[in-house]
């Protein structure tokens, strides 16, 4: 097997972290494309300093839909409940049954904090060009409005979609794509200080 994701989950992003001030629904996410086939495997997530504590949330891979628009079928491909551990860092959620895509074809992922005070991370000037990393693309603003997040009040399948966007923000949500090939070379990025992305090599090895 051969796996990759977008960010390097072994360097903290250099994050803000808001509050989701709304009466329900905060979802994050963002747009990714596969260059092969292959299994969505794992979902990601940062937990900044402000996230501590137990927070219900729940990941989902959904259709793809443009900017303040939803897809024609808003039920998620799959959706997964899960805990913030109440520590800072990346937290990996594995799927129980993997998503199998198609090549050259959008998804959105997302999680999304099915009540108010959850806080959430967001870093600046991530998609202002495309982020490619293996055989995985999250496109640029430009193109399909990444990254995305949701603020309706509620919990239904709407509220979870986010279909908003904001500037170039990364909402620090990154999903585990198992091409099914044999080792290949990608290129993780990292955050650095100034807040812009630096590539960092990484060889995956099935």
């Amino acid at each position: 097997m051969a796996y990759s994701s977008l960010f390097s989950h072994a360097n903290p992003p250099q994050v803000f972290s808001w509050t989701n001030n709304e009466t329900g629904t905060y979802a994050v996410g963002l747009v990714v494309t596969p260059a092969v086939k292959g299994d969505f495997t794992s979902i990601w997530y940062y937990v900044g300093e402000d996230e501590l504590g137990t927070v219900a949330a729940k990941v989902h891979v959904y259709q793809y839909a443009y900017v303040n628009t939803l897809p024609d079928n808003q039920t998620p491909y799959i959706s997964e409940d899960f805990f913030f551990r109440n520590t800072i860092g990346w937290q990996e959620v594995a799927l129980s049954n993997p998503v199998s895509v198609t090549a050259g074809t959008r998804y959105v992922i997302s999680v999304s904090f099915p009540s108010s005070g959850a806080y959430y991370s967001a870093v600046a000037n991530v998609f202002q060009q495309d982020v490619t990393s293996g055989n995985l693309t999250a496109e640029s603003r430009a193109t399909v409005h990444n990254g995305r997040y949701s603020d309706l009040n509620g919990n239904s399948l709407e509220a979870q979609y986010p279909m908003k966007n904001y500037s170039t923000a990364s909402y620090c949500v990154d999903v585990t794509f198992d091409s099914g090939w044999a080792s290949q070379s990608i290129n993780h990025f990292i955050v650095t200080e100034a807040r812009t992305l630096s590539p960092l090599d990484v060889t995956i090895v099935s």
